[in-house]
């Protein structure tokens, strides 16, 4: 047990002597590369705003968090406020058709706009990412949803869509939390994405979330944590049902159907009725059924982003008053040395 104590109160420390410097020395951004900077791939323009990463001490654990929650968050030396920010990595699929019918397919827009608002309202990065990379396809958008339009014509997120890195060379170390966009091309290219499964297994192994709505699910499917389970396995997940499938006519194009295969892999598939809204949290994994849900499957997540930020800022807080004391004991002892030597 002393090598942990050890250890934790080292990483407190480090975590102090950085706050500090980033506090007291600006210019400490102009030499992020010398002092180890982290250099996420990021295709947003967003994170390269930040001049300094540093990841947060992640084997700190708090009883108030749900079990298995780590300190996932970083602390950015750009302002209070940027502080507590948390990155979202948002995978989508690189499939254009429905098998062999010739119908157009691609990620589900209101999937990823809906979310991409909830994340973005909380100050929080969002990057993309696809199977292939490049620019993936989508289904139509809705004009009538103005926050699909916003989505849609964003200028950060519209250079990060033309250009997602592809899922097998991200470095899942650059993100608190990875949300599996939905559509029915995740059908075909999700499920056997090696890289998709090590980017989702490493975030979550990591202490990170993994959210995913509606087809998104898919990309669940296979994924292997270091403890040698399924991360599906025993969990309640909500995803596509059978009879969406059937009422969206889509039951005869599918490779499979989602929620069977999920079963079959130890998933407890959690429904609501066909097309209405159901959010299922287990642990760090948070799944939606359908599109009314998506929204849903972000606010949870930011609930839990809520939970470990309030936890920072409570172990932040006892770290400068931990710092304070610290400096008030070494001036009371060169006091006293001061005096004795009189």
């Amino acid at each position: 047990m002393n090598l942990f104590r050890d250890l934790a109160f080292n990483v407190s420390r480090y975590r102090r002597v950085l706050l500090f410097i980033s506090r007291h020395e600006p210019s400490i951004g102009a030499h992020a590369d010398e002092l180890g900077k982290a250099e996420p791939f990021s295709n947003s323009g967003q994170w390269v705003q930040s001049a300094r990463v540093v990841r947060g001490s992640e084997g700190l654990r708090s009883s108030s968090l749900p079990e298995g929650l780590k300190r996932v968050g970083r602390s950015v030396d750009v302002g209070r406020k940027e502080h507590f920010m948390k990155k979202i990595l948002m995978v989508l699929t690189s499939v254009s058709e429905l098998g062999d019918t010739g119908e157009k397919t691609g990620y589900n827009v209101a999937e990823a706009a809906h979310p991409w608002k909830v994340f973005k309202d909380s100050g929080h990065f969002v990057d993309f990412a696809s199977i292939k990379g490049g620019q993936p396809p989508s289904d139509e958008v809705d004009t009538d949803d103005p926050i699909q339009v916003a989505f849609t014509t964003d200028e950060t997120t519209r250079a990060g869509l033309y250009n997602t890195a592809r899922v097998d060379v991200i470095d899942p170390g650059q993100y608190d939390a990875v949300y599996l966009v939905g559509g029915h091309g995740t059908m075909w290219d999700f499920p056997d994405s090696e890289g998709l499964q090590r980017l989702v297994a490493s975030v979550y192994d990591a202490g990170g979330l993994v959210g995913a709505v509606c087809h998104g699910p898919a990309g669940l499917l296979n994924v292997e944590l270091e403890n040698g389970f399924r991360l599906v396995q025993g969990r309640d997940v909500a995803a596509f049902t059978n009879e969406e499938e059937v009422a969206a006519g889509k039951d005869k194009v599918i490779p499979f159907f989602l929620a069977d295969r999920l079963e079959e892999q130890g998933a407890r598939h959690v429904t609501a009725g066909v097309f209405e809204e159901k959010v299922a949290v287990d642990d760090r994994l948070v799944t939606g059924q359908n599109p009314a849900s998506a929204a849903g499957v972000a606010k949870e997540m930011e609930k839990l982003f809520a939970q470990v930020i309030h936890q920072e800022k409570a172990e932040e807080q006892h770290e400068a008053e931990a710092l304070r004391a610290e400096k008030d004991a070494e001036k009371t002892a060169k006091k006293h040395a001061a005096e004795a030597e009189h």
